[in-house]
């Protein structure tokens, strides 16, 4: 069978069986280990093609994204890490060593040729003395633990959280000083460098004047303890250290109220999201336009492939589930979605715009696409809001609002948005009963009125 669409990296090389071969950037080649990335798969069909080409791309991607990630790292070695490069590096040389039977006579053989050629006094430390403990994990350690089996567990480049990370000790290199940071052991923290760094905080300026608010605060001082936190488990320190930043009073944060994520954003009124629109390029405008008529998340629409609309149902539905590109929130965010309206039509154009992708917006179906979405967005929507709580999350506001005011249940407004428990979801039947549920929320919130919810 021959293929009837043209994709890169990929060639047929027998029946049902094609090659993905594709360069390893030079940037990366050394980290990777290879020059070449190839894949051979099957498929049956042209469309099946275009699926396994997607997900092999999709692997690719997150290699060379995970290998440049690490890269980037190039923050000053601890003087933990340094210690253990040493005696590494040590041990290396004391294997070299001719002559001496024992352990130790070869070790000061070793030392006295070191101190002739003038050698790096701390290798000259490690060969001497190889029993000395090292030195204690700092808040960097910590840092770069986190970073490599919290954040980056799953091998895929998370860069919102690594942007989150970076930004908190950024904050907390300005407090205490890069040195403190990078040098400190835990153990040695104190309350008062809590205090230190949250002073520091309640400070800081932010664009436009003023200081940053106490909720900001709060946000990144609980990852501050997150990654303390882990640090001091996963190095075996919890009951001979504390965490100097648990239980830190954050005046303003919340004064004893939680404050939920619908008080923080405010709906987008329709008239600023018919300017952003304007404004948008198209790609952008019918993502924004899928926004706005489904009440979906940026990250459920740049990751749909062109196989999740369904377009010939007799509900139209986009298929909002976990795929190679994107993952979900949460359980009950695996859902369809109706289509209906204006979105309907964007989701028309998207797939006829595809052309032969596997994915929707092939331009933003990568890890990263997410964020690269949610920034251009939100730098238009800065520009023509009044509001400074109104963000692109405001679309799912402004869709809960009209789900709210059209009469809607709250279960049925939770099947629509991805917040249903697997109870209300069973109440509503099988997958073709909650998409007629859903569809009927959606009717009556894009008429005003509740009439699409009843039954027929």
């Amino acid at each position: 069978m021959g293929m009837n669409l043209t994709l890169k990296h990929v060639k047929q090389v027998g029946p049902g069986r094609y090659e993905f071969r594709r360069r390893v950037p030079e940037a990366v080649r050394e980290a990777i280990g290879k020059g070449e990335f190839k894949r051979v798969f099957e498929a049956s069909s042209p469309a099946a093609v275009a699926r396994e080409h997607a997900r092999v791309s999709a692997e690719f991607d997150r290699l060379v994204a995970s290998a440049g990630a690490a890269l980037r790292d190039t923050s000053p070695r601890t003087p933990r890490e340094t210690a253990q490069v040493n005696r590494k590096r040590a041990e290396e040389l004391l294997a070299g060593v001719r002559g001496p039977e024992d352990e130790e006579a070869k070790r000061d053989l070793l030392a006295d040729l070191l101190a002739e050629e003038g050698a790096d006094p701390a290798l000259y430390r490690a060969v001497r003395m190889p029993e000395e403990p090292l030195p204690q994990h700092t808040l960097e350690d910590a840092r770069k633990l986190y970073l490599a089996e919290h954040i980056r567990a799953d091998g895929k480049e998370h860069r919102k959280e690594e942007l989150s990370l970076d930004r908190v000790f950024d904050r907390l290199r300005a407090a205490l000083g890069a040195e403190v940071v990078r040098t400190t052991g835990l153990g040695a923290l104190r309350r008062e460098d809590a205090k230190k760094v949250r002073d520091y905080l309640m400070r800081l300026p932010k664009r436009g004047g003023g200081t940053i608010s106490p909720a900001t605060v709060h946000r990144d001082w609980k990852l501050i303890v997150a990654v303390v936190n882990f640090g001091l488990r996963e190095f075996d320190l919890m009951g001979k250290a504390a965490n100097p930043f648990a239980s830190m009073p954050i005046p303003g944060a919340t004064s004893g109220v939680t404050v939920s994520a619908a008080e923080r954003r405010d709906a987008m009124p329709d008239e600023v999201a018919a300017k952003v629109l304007e404004r948008l390029p198209p790609v952008l405008a019918l993502i924004w336009r899928i926004l706005a008529g489904t009440g979906c998340r940026p990250a459920e629409v740049t990751g749909l492939r062109v196989e999740d609309v369904k377009l010939d149902h007799s509900i139209p539905h986009v298929c909002i589930f976990p795929n190679e590109v994107r993952s979900l929130k949460t359980r009950s965010s695996h859902r369809r979605v109706p289509l209906i309206g204006d979105a309907l039509e964007a989701a028309r154009e998207a797939v006829e715009a595809a052309g032969g992708s596997a994915y929707l917006f092939a331009t933003y179906a990568t890890p990263q696409g997410p964020l690269a979405v949610s920034s251009t967005l939100m730098r238009t929507v800065r520009e023509e809001r009044q509001n400074p709580r109104q963000t692109v999350h405001s679309l799912r506001h402004r869709m809960k609002d009209r789900l709210r005011d059209a009469g809607v249940d709250k279960a049925a407004q939770d099947l629509v948005l991805g917040h249903a428990a697997d109870s209300v979801g069973e109440a509503y039947g099988g997958a073709e009963g909650r998409l007629r549920v859903a569809h009927r929320a959606l009717s009556a919130a894009l008429r005003g009125d509740a009439e699409g919810q009843r039954e027929g």
